[in-house]
């Protein structure tokens, strides 16, 4: 599996696993800002939306019970 590190401005390191390609720079700063404003998150899933109201949203990733 391709894996790729870097850092937000805060310091945190994060690592994309899969395609990189996903983190195109107007989604770096939203990505960024993300991590940086919130310790408690670890991770973020990237997924796509045909829906253009969907873009620029973080969904809140559940697990099933």
């Amino acid at each position: 599996m391709n894996s790729q590190s870097i850092r937000t401005p805060g310091g945190r390191e994060l690592v994309a696993v899969g395609d990189a390609g996903l983190l195109t720079l107007d989604r770096l700063d939203g990505v960024f800002s993300h991590f940086d404003q919130d310790p408690r998150v670890c991770s973020v899933s990237l997924v796509s939306t045909p829906l253009p109201s969907g873009h620029q949203t973080w969904q809140r990733g559940t697990a099933p019970t």
